[in-house]
């Protein structure tokens, strides 16, 4: 028997639908949201998992799974029992005695490999629960168990070097109505003030978050970020942006080389800037860094 390989999600599927369009969470259609037709879903796992704030509706969980599921396929770490009728992987957390979590999954015997049409798909597993590895190894079924995905391959790159120099790009934010709206839903002052004084606002904001950052670059908190434009993904540093007496909006710097096409050392300042161009509103930002680590910043929470 071939390996039933998870199929190759179609460019316009969503995150959720990578994950759906492996297994069958409840009898669901691949159109449809797994943790909406599998309401445990979720509740099992945040139960099962060591505790932390997972968002309301335990949305930051939801956007974890389908997010790290897309990651597991990109770096092929799904194991496959030897008759390909099992299935799993490590969804990177832990309970609260520091051992991973593993989703588990059962062969389809509907599956069809060769109906890769999206009207009619059946996915080539069915979900079936969560497992801690003591367990999963009991069933007997899989040689070894996959580690988690990982972002980063210098652990240098979720620290902010205070060397570099950091250029922010204030009229592409104040221009861009959908960076604007996020300010002014954030703070009541940006939303009221006329666009010279909302430039003037955002600019004092950076110069202290600037400040702030040089202090203590522990304040930067990483995120990993993937877009249309950047498929792959990238490693970023959140700034907290102060308004109004309190973090509203949060900005992520990245880092680039000052001679495009090049890879200095990592340590090399002078060769390197960090630029921020865009803002997230805090519940952005907050899911874009659990990808990374359990977020115990003081001012990085969920909303």
């Amino acid at each position: 028997m071939s390996a039933p390989a998870p199929p190759l999600p179609h460019a316009h599927l969503s995150l959720a639908g990578f994950l759906n369009h492996f297994a069958y969470f409840g009898g669901i259609k691949p159109s449809e949201d797994a943790s909406d037709q599998c309401p445990t879903l979720l509740s099992d796992l945040a139960a099962m998992a060591s505790p932390e704030n997972w968002g309301a509706q335990l949305c930051v969980l939801k956007s974890y799974l389908e997010q790290t599921f897309k990651r597991v396929l990109q770096q092929h770490r799904l194991a496959y029992s030897a008759d390909f009728q099992h299935a799993c992987f490590n969804t990177g957390l832990y309970d609260k005695h520091y051992r991973f979590i593993f989703m588990y999954f059962v062969a389809n015997s509907r599956y069809d490999p060769k109906n890769t049409r999206h009207k009619g798909f059946v996915p080539p597993f069915f979900y079936k629960r969560f497992y801690q590895p003591y367990d999963l190894r009991k069933l007997g079924v899989f040689q070894d168990l996959p580690d988690p995905v990982h972002y980063f391959d210098d652990p240098y790159e979720l620290l902010f070097d205070r060397r570099v120099a950091l250029e922010i790009k204030l009229d592409h934010i104040l221009d861009d109505q959908v960076q604007l709206q996020r300010l002014t839903d954030a703070s009541p002052t940006m939303n009221a003030a006329s666009p010279s004084m909302q430039r003037t606002l955002l600019k004092d904001a950076v110069e202290n978050a600037k400040v702030k950052c040089q202090c203590n670059i522990r304040t930067l908190v990483p995120q990993f970020f993937r877009d249309k434009n950047n498929p792959d993904g990238a490693l970023q540093l959140l700034m907290p942006i102060e308004i109004d007496g309190r973090v509203c909006v949060v900005m992520p710097i990245q880092k680039h080389p000052k001679i495009t096409g090049t890879t200095p050392p990592p340590t090399d300042h002078m060769q390197w800037y960090y630029s921020g161009s865009t803002v997230l509103s805090m519940g952005m930002a907050f899911q874009n860094a659990r990808l990374l680590f359990k977020i115990e910043s003081e001012w990085l929470k969920p909303m």
